[in-house]
């Protein structure tokens, strides 16, 4: 495997596609999350492999691991998720960017549930804070363990992308019927600025342009609001 990739296990497939969209949708605006490729191991089928159409960036990657381990709607989960990041794609230059891969994790311990740990060949453990801090831990609690992919044990399940889904909120019902109230009032102004007309000329001028004019505008806007 020469691309940076995710690993998670215990979890079922509606879940994982349903916290992958979530990421998508989460970072829709950068183009990392842009074809987040997903597949399936084909002898266990709660054993899951994430690739990125779009290299994401260090700092990114170790979200979206984090995103993975503490989902958001999700209650009494605990999915097994490792993340091995290269370490020739690292801008960053930190004492712990060392060897090939950097192992990336969230520990069994974490509280704070805004960090990841890092754990690089030589099996020195960082944690890398989402407020810009690295700190080396003074001890190990996993060992460097490179998980090995064969694509060939894998199944492509589908590619994910960001969705527009753009939430349409109808008015109540009460908001409604005060609206066609209000229709009708203008309708009724005009039409009586049309039949006393030629009584009232200077009057009803502006009541017809006026109420007509409110008419015909609270009309469509109150079409639009029940249009399905």
């Amino acid at each position: 495997m020469t691309e940076n990739f995710i690993i998670v296990e215990n979890v079922t497939e509606k879940d994982l596609e349903k916290i992958l969209q979530n990421l998508a949708n989460l970072y829709a605006e950068t183009e990392y999350v842009n074809g987040i490729k997903w597949f399936r191991n084909n002898t266990k089928s709660d054993s899951f492999l994430i690739l990125f159409s779009n290299n994401p960036d260090f700092d990114r990657f170790n979200f979206f691991v984090n995103y993975i381990k503490y989902p958001e709607e999700f209650v009494n989960f605990s999915p097994f998720v490792r993340g091995f990041y290269k370490t020739s794609d690292i801008q960053l230059q930190n004492e712990f960017n060392m060897g090939t891969w950097i192992m990336v994790y969230v520990s069994k311990n974490d509280q704070d549930f805004d960090n990841v740990t890092l754990v690089n060949e030589k099996n020195e453990s960082y944690l890398f804070d989402f407020g810009g801090k690295i700190k080396k831990l003074e001890s190990l609690e996993e060992r460097f363990t490179f998980i090995s992919v064969e694509m060939s044990q894998y199944d492509k399940i589908l590619d994910i992308f960001p969705t527009k889904s753009i939430e349409v909120i109808k008015p109540s019902k009460s908001k409604l019927i005060k609206e066609l109230f209000v229709i009708i009032i203008c309708l009724v102004f005009t039409v009586l600025g049309i039949r006393y007309y030629h009584d009232f000329k200077d009057l009803a001028t502006p009541t017809i342009f006026l109420f007509g004019l409110g008419f015909v505008a609270l009309s469509l806007k109150f079409m639009k609001s029940i249009k399905f």
